[in-house]
C-alpha cells in the first residue's frame, strides 16, 4: 500500500494498487500548477485511490476544458489530475507520496513547452516534444572539435551565408586563424543522427569573462524545441 499527503497534512490518502509509469510532463499548465520545472505524474485506478481523512478539504479547478486539477484548499499542494474522458483514472502527483512508490520515471514530455531555464539531465529517457510518442525527439550529440575540421567548417560557412543575408560585412566578426590553436578557446558541433547541425565558440578573455562567438543552427531546426535535449562530451 501506497501512502501519502498535502503539506499541512490536512489531506491523507492511500493507493491499494500499482502506479502506472511516471511522467514528467514540462507543458506550461503543469509547471504552473506545480510551481517548478515540470510535474511528475502517475496513472492510478480510481478505484485504487481512497482518502483517509481531510478530503473535505479537497478543491479543483478545471484548467483546460475535460481536465480537472484537485489540490488542498488550505496549503495549495496538487494531489491528482483527472479527465472526463478518462473517469475511471486519475493521475496522482508523485510529490505527495509517503516513502518509494517503487516506480521511476520512463519519460519526459511536452518538452517543446519546456522551461528557458531548466537544465535537462542526461538520464536516457525518451522525449517527446508533446504528449504523443509520435513527437519523439532524437538527441542532439555536442562535441567538441577543431574548427578546421571538414564538419566545423561547412557550418561557418553555412553561418556566414546566413549572415551575409541580413548584416553588412563590417559588422560580421568570425574566428581568426589565431584562434584555431588558441587554448582559450573552445569549438563546439552539434549533430542530429550524425549530421551537423549547430555550432557555437566559446572563448575566455580573463578569469572572470568570455564570449560567445558564431553561434549557428541550421534554419529547418530553428524553433523546433532541439535545443536542451543535446548531450555533450567535454
Amino acid at each position: 500500500m501506497i501512502t501519502g499527503s498535502c503539506l499541512c497534512r490536512g489531506i491523507r490518502f492511500e493507493i491499494r494498487g500499482k502506479l502506472a509509469s511516471v511522467a514528467q510532463c514540462h507543458c506550461e499548465d503543469c509547471r504552473k500548477a506545480q510551481g517548478s520545472a515540470f510535474a511528475a505524474n502517475a496513472a492510478v485506478a480510481k478505484t485504487d485511490f481512497s482518502f483517509t481523512s481531510g478530503e473535505q478539504l479537497l478543491a479543483s479547478f478545471e484548467s483546460t476544458p475535460g481536465k480537472h486539477r484537485a489540490f488542498c484548499s488550505r496549503c495549495g499542494s496538487p494531489i491528482f489530475g483527472r479527465r472526463n474522458d478518462d473517469p475511471a483514472t486519475l493521475r496522482v502527483r508523485l510529490g505527495t507520496l509517503d516513502g518509494d512508490p517503487g516506480v521511476r520515471p520512463s519519460v519526459h514530455g511536452w518538452l517543446s513547452d519546456k522551461a528557458p531555464w531548466e537544465r535537462m539531465p542526461d538520464d536516457g529517457l525518451p522525449r517527446f516534444a508533446t504528449g504523443s510518442p509520435d513527437s519523439a525527439m532524437p538527441r542532439l550529440k555536442l562535441r567538441a572539435e577543431d574548427p578546421s575540421s571538414p564538419d566545423a567548417r561547412a557550418m561557418i560557412a553555412a553561418l556566414d551565408e546566413d549572415l551575409a543575408r541580413t548584416y553588412p560585412p563590417e559588422v560580421i566578426f568570425g574566428l581568426h586563424e589565431d584562434d584555431h590553436d588558441d587554448a582559450r578557446m573552445v569549438f563546439l558541433v552539434a549533430r542530429l543522427r550524425d549530421r551537423p547541425v549547430a555550432c557555437a565558440a566559446l572563448r575566455s578573455l580573463d578569469a572572470s569573462k568570455g564570449e560567445v562567438k558564431r553561434m549557428f543552427v541550421i534554419p529547418e531546426l530553428r524553433g523546433a524545441g532541439r535545443s536542451h535535449s543535446a548531450d555533450g562530451d567535454r
